[in-house]
C-alpha cells in the first residue's frame, strides 16, 4: 500500500466494504413506493429490475428521484457506512496522520443512469473546491463502486502523476444560460499527462490525493452505476483554512 500512490496520485485498495443495499433502498420505497414493487432485488446493487426502476422514475418523475438522492445525502445512512467500513482509518493511513486528526466531508452516494450527459464533469481537481487545505496534498478522495466499473459503464478518468501540480484550474460555465459552473484544469496541463480509464471492482477504494486531474466517465450500460464518494483533510496541519 501506497508506494503507487506517491508516484501516480492514487491508489485501489480491493474488496475493502461492506453492503448498504437495503438501506438505500427502503428510501427509494419511501419516496416512490409504485416504482419499486419487489419485496427484496437478490442480485443487489446489480439486480436487473432494480437499476430499470431508478431509470423509469428519473425518467417520469425526476422530483421524486432527486428527493431520493438529496435525501440520502443528508442522511446518517452515509455516515453510519463510512465508518462502519472504517474508511476514516484508510484515509489517516493515506494522510500519514492519526484518525482524530482528520476532517470528513461531501459523502455521496452517486447514482449515475446510462446515458446521461448532463452530470458528466470535465477534468478537474477536488482541491480546487475544498477549501479546506491550501497545500492541496493535504487532501484526499475515496471512490468507492459498489458495482464493478469499467469503461463502458463509467468508470473514474484520471491523469497519473498529476497530483504533482498546484491548483490550476479556471471557472467555466457549461450548458447555456441556465447550466451549471464547473473549475476545470486548464488545456495547458492537461497536455502534460496521458489519461487513463482505472476499472475498479465493486466494494473497493480508488484513493486518491485532492488534487489529481481526474474526470466523470460516461455510462453507456444499460445499468445504474452506484458510487460512494468521501474527502478527508488534514485538520492539525500549518496550511489548514480553519
Amino acid at each position: 500500500m501506497m508506494k503507487s500512490f506517491d508516484k501516480f496520485g492514487y491508489e485501489i485498495v480491493n474488496n475493502y466494504v461492506k453492503e448498504f443495499f437495503s438501506s438505500v433502498v427502503k428510501v427509494c420505497k419511501f419516496y416512490a413506493p409504485d416504482f419499486f414493487p419487489e419485496k427484496e432485488y437478490k442480485n443487489l446493487w446489480t439486480d436487473p429490475k432494480f437499476s430499470q426502476n431508478l431509470i423509469d422514475l428519473r425518467n417520469k418523475e425526476r422530483k421524486k428521484f432527486a428527493s431520493i438522492y438529496d435525501t440520502l445525502l443528508k442522511s446518517n445512512l452515509l455516515h453510519i457506512f463510512c465508518y462502519k467500513n472504517k474508511l476514516d482509518n484508510l484515509a489517516s493511513k493515506f494522510l500519514k496522520v492519526k484518525k482524530d486528526e482528520i476532517s470528513v466531508r461531501n459523502l455521496t452516494l452517486r447514482m449515475d443512469v446510462p446515458d446521461d450527459k448532463k452530470n458528466i464533469y470535465g477534468w478537474h481537481q477536488d482541491s480546487a473546491y475544498d477549501n479546506f487545505n491550501l497545500d492541496p496534498k493535504n487532501g484526499i478522495v475515496l471512490w468507492t463502486p459498489l458495482i464493478n466499473t469499467n469503461k463502458r459503464n463509467g468508470t473514474l478518468q484520471v491523469m497519473p502523476g498529476s497530483h504533482v501540480e498546484d491548483n490550476c484550474c479556471y471557472l467555466k460555465k457549461t450548458g447555456g444560460k441556465f447550466g451549471s459552473k464547473q473549475i476545470l484544469v486548464e488545456k495547458k496541463y492537461l497536455d502534460k499527462y496521458k489519461s487513463k480509464s482505472v476499472e475498479v471492482k465493486k466494494n473497493s477504494c480508488l484513493v486518491s490525493l485532492a488534487n489529481l486531474f481526474h474526470a466523470s466517465g460516461f455510462n453507456s450500460s444499460k445499468q445504474v452505476r452506484f458510487v460512494f464518494i468521501v474527502r478527508f483533510n488534514k485538520i492539525l496541519s500549518k496550511d489548514f483554512i480553519h
